[in-house]
This record gives structure tokens, sequence and C-alpha cells, in this order.
């Protein structure tokens, strides 16, 4: 039976809610998801969910028609100075295609109060939470610390909270959870207002659209709100996992590149419009190469170098190319022999293409057999 093309990230229905026209793909992502991000590739602390959300946008923006960022402002439109105080991975992104990023402009112009019912229990769920989940807690309270982050929340809040959280200053769980987390009572309180912005943004985001929230804020949820952990859409293929295999070997900017090629491959070959496992293993193999995702040797490719004296550290194989891209493979493959594991660069090395293999070839077999 014939199907019609997957769509992901389709709409249930026609809408235009907070910019999203019909049938659009317009993902939403907030800005803490975002900083998570950037904190990988600086020298400070580095959020604890930075990799997962890292590899996770990959295909949220390689899919996507583009996506959306909160961003919150008294204005309903951002200014010049504003763009200037949104996240560097935003700016970057943007740098290079303008019509990939969407700012979704969240209303500060008034401190939003919360029902002091609901406002205690999920501050009590938010306490129960980071008892048991301390160094995560203070983990991510350290990668809010730089002048940057602290800067860019008074520019878009302009107070110190978002919600109304004057009620619980006084409040002895808070005074307890201070001195256990040997942290400021103002720090606390600043994380959970981030956890209190979730059924907003998720109500931002639009039926049918899907949202990447920091996972913070599932931390404790208001007792009328429900979330699911859903799984992503289905796509054609996920250059998740072997995104998170890079980032290890990638600066910011690299990063940003990268993104915008898996993007334009995407559309290239039409993957968009493709479901599970209607993608040829060689095709996925030409992409992998094309980009530079990190390869490894099969077994018998390790074997055939090392008997050619590649990865044994004879560099002069004058059949196998030019010298200098011999040389420099042996520095690169020293360590493969043993591991199998590859630097990024070795994907640009022609004669070495029959010896690697790509976790993307790997999925793309996995789901073809699922699917049938």
């Amino acid at each position: 039976m014939s199907r019609g093309p997957a769509r992901p990230w389709k709409a249930e229905r026609e809408q235009s809610v907070a910019g999203v026209g019909p049938g659009r793909v317009l993902p939403l992502i907030d800005t803490n998801a975002l900083l998570a991000i950037e904190s990988l590739f600086s020298r400070a602390t580095i959020d604890p969910w930075a990799v997962k959300l890292a590899s996770t946008f990959t295909d949220v923006f390689a899919y996507g028609d583009a996506f959306r960022f909160t961003f919150g402002s008294s204005q309903s439109m951002l200014s010049d100075a504003d763009w200037a105080n949104t996240p560097t991975l935003v700016q970057l992104l943007r740098q290079r295609d303008s019509s990939a990023v969407v700012p979704l402009v969240v209303p500060t112009n008034e401190t939003i109060r919360i029902h002091d019912d609901y406002l205690a229990e999920a501050f009590q769920r938010f306490v129960t939470w980071a008892r048991n989940n301390r160094r995560t807690l203070r983990q991510w309270l350290d990668t809010h610390k730089t002048a940057k982050i602290q800067a860019m929340q008074q520019a878009q809040v302009a107070r110190e909270y978002y919600f109304d959280l004057d009620r619980l200053t006084q409040k002895h769980d808070l005074e307890v959870l201070v001195n256990e987390l040997r942290t400021r009572q103002s720090e606390l309180l600043y994380a959970f207002d981030n956890v209190l912005r979730a059924p907003l943004y998720g109500k931002l985001a639009g039926s049918g659209q899907h949202y990447l929230n920091h996972p913070l804020r599932n931390a404790s949820l208001l007792p009328t709100f429900e979330a699911e952990e859903g799984a992503l859409p289905r796509i054609a293929i996920s250059f998740r996992d072997s995104m998170a295999k890079s980032l290890g070997q990638l600066s910011l900017d690299e990063y940003c590149i990268l993104l915008h090629e898996l993007r334009a491959a995407v559309r290239d070959r039409g993957l968009h419009q493709l479901g599970p496992g209607d993608v040829e293993k060689e095709v996925l193999r030409d992409i992998a190469a094309s980009v530079s995702l990190p390869p490894r040797l099969r077994g018998v490719g390790r074997l055939a170098l090392f008997a050619g004296g590649i990865i044994g550290g004879l560099a002069a194989v004058p059949s196998l190319g030019p010298a200098t891209a011999v040389a420099g493979a042996v520095v690169s493959l020293s360590s493969a022999l043993w591991t199998g594991q590859l630097p990024r660069s070795a994907a640009r090395i022609r004669w070495m293409r029959w010896s690697l293999e790509w976790d993307l070839e790997n999925q793309a077999e996995s789901r073809r057999k699922c699917c049938r």
C-alpha cells in the first residue's frame, strides 16, 4: 500500500497561534535550552543537560521550517538592541540564515501572580526535586552566574522574577533548602521562577508544534498542568546521536556551521518529505561524509590499514594518495586500531571511504527493518 510523505512536526490542524502560519513547522526552544547548549563551548561550568539538548536541537533545526525561541520583552517586536541580548547561538544561526530564526515574544509588562494554593504546592514539589538533585541544581545555577546571562535576564525581564514570588521568602522550606545547598535565597527562587514558565511556553508553542524545553522546567509543575514526555515526531533519519559524538570536536561556530549543513542536506535531498526507513544507506554515507560527521573504522578497514603501514606509522605510501594526506592520516589514526573512533577530518580523506562507517547508516538499517 502506498502512503504519502511524512511531515515532521506537522500541526494537527491549521493554526495561526504565536506567529505559526497554517501548515508551517515551527518548533519552539526556550532560551534556557539555548544557553545550555552554549555552555558546552565555553570554559565556564557546563549545564547538566547540555549534551542532550545540543544533540536533540540538531533534528529540530534540520527538519523545521524555522525554529522559534522565547524572548521576554515589553514590546511586541525585537529591536536591534534586543537582538544583541539574545544567546550567541541564536545570533550565529541568524547571521547565516535569518529566515531560520523566529523570535517568540513573551510579554513581561506585568508581574504574574499565581493562586496561593497552587503556588504552595508547586513550590513543595520543587523543594522535593531539589533535595534529591542537589548537584544537578547547583551545577545549573553555576552556569547562570555569568555576567552575560545575568545581563540578558535583566534586559528581558527587567526585574528579579517573572512571577510574584515574594510570598515565598518567609517559607521554612526555603530556608532549609538554602542551608542544605549552601546557596542564596535569590538563586533558588530564580531557579523556581524558571521552572514555573513551562506551562506558559508550552501554550505559546501552539497545538501540534514541538516544544524543546529545558529539562529543569520538568522539576515542578503546577497541580493543574499536565505534561507528557513524548518522543520526537517520526523523521526520515535522526542526526542526534551522531551530533552527540561530534560535540567534543567542535567550537560553537563549527557547531552552527554543521547545523546549517545538515539543514541544507535535509532540504537538498527532500528528507523532510520522507518517513523512517525511506533512505538508502549509501545516501546517508554520502551525507555523513559531506558534512564531516565523525566516522569509525570498519573491522576489515583496521586490518587493511594496519597491513598497509598506515596505522603502524609508515607515511610514505604513494599508491594511496599524496604523502601529506597520508602523513596527516597517520597522526589521526594512531589509536584507531584499538578504538575504531576517528576525528571528523577523516571523513574528508576520500581514499579512506571504503574503510569507514557512520552511525547514520546503521540507524537507517534498523529503521528499515522495524518499519517493514
